[in-house]
């Protein structure tokens, strides 16, 4: 017997990822291309105007999943955590380095 699975719920992420070691790949569903170009958009002028301000973009692969791939951030994730002190005087700091760049 097969049984076959339909999805009732629409799908709630837009890409997978794969960290290496210096690199992350960022590899996007069939339907994403209009956000994988934006997002590398996106990275070459944050490249360009605010050097180390976010991933440094690597190389991109066109097609029906589309892949990015950009350079590793160090650090920890801060999503979930509150942020308070020196973490929180560096991401004000980026986000005003980011606004001035835009």
């Amino acid at each position: 017997m097969t049984v076959r699975v339909r999805r009732t719920t629409p799908r709630w992420h837009t890409h997978e990822l794969r960290l290496g070691t210096d690199e992350v790949t960022k590899r996007y569903h069939d339907t994403q291309a209009e956000p994988a170009e934006r997002e590398w958009r996106a990275l070459v002028l944050l490249q360009r105007h605010a050097p180390g301000l976010a991933p440094r973009p690597l190389r991109r692969t066109p097609g029906r999943h589309p892949d990015l791939v950009m350079s590793r951030l160090p650090g920890e994730p801060l999503r979930g955590t509150p942020v308070a002190g020196p973490a929180l005087v560096a991401l004000a700091d980026s986000v005003a380095r980011l606004l001035d760049a835009v």
